[in-house]
């Protein structure tokens, strides 16, 4: 990371540039930004893919495999309602064999 003033490299983090004291406003990058250049995003899964990872759990361990790096709570989820899914079938299917 770099402070915005005088452009001398900073610890990771800093809010106040050790060299020249000036207040560092940007946010500090990720380690995935700095060696890849893109963004992850920890927003969460909509409720829409939700569903279809529920309903469809192999559709959730896909999504999950896809979007692990760049979207690592979303995955989360998706992975979460999938492996809900294959739960509810293994319950529903002993109920079923039961009666």
């Amino acid at each position: 990371m770099k402070c915005n003033n005088c452009g001398v490299e900073i610890p990771y983090g800093s809010r106040i540039c050790p060299t020249c004291g000036a207040p560092q406003t940007q946010q500090p990058t990720t380690g995935y930004e700095q060696s890849y250049g893109q963004h992850v995003s920890m927003k969460d899964a909509g409720t829409g893919l939700k569903v279809l990872s529920f309903l469809f759990p192999i559709i959730g361990i896909i999504l999950w495999a896809v979007k692990r790096t760049n979207a690592p709570v979303a995955a989360k989820s998706y992975l979460k309602w999938g492996l809900y899914g294959i739960a509810a079938t293994i319950i529903v299917n002993f109920l079923y064999l039961i009666f």
